[in-house]
């Protein structure tokens, strides 16, 4: 039995438990359709994909940052491996 079945039958166990029963009292109250706000709101979503907002960069602009830190990281890791260290000249 899924998720879905139980929770549909616990709700049909609540709606039709008789008034006075503490099934019912149990119960929460459902919102009704025709609460005046309710026609009034409205949700508006952006675009599925990732280009969601006006300042998002190009494309280009982040192979430029993943570059510029493998970049960086190759130089720090050789720097500490001792590979670019100075020679005193002879």
């Amino acid at each position: 039995m899924c998720y879905t079945t139980r929770v549909t039958e616990a709700v049909r166990f609540f709606l039709a438990a008789p008034a006075g029963s503490d099934a019912a009292l149990a119960a929460p109250a459902a919102p009704t359709a025709s609460a005046p706000h309710a026609a009034e709101t409205s949700t508006r979503r952006p675009e599925p994909g990732l280009a969601r907002g006006v300042w998002e960069a190009p494309r280009w602009a982040f192979f430029v940052a993943i570059a510029a830190i493998v970049v960086l990281a190759a130089l720090y890791a050789a720097r500490r491996a001792g590979l670019l260290r100075r020679r005193p000249r002879p």
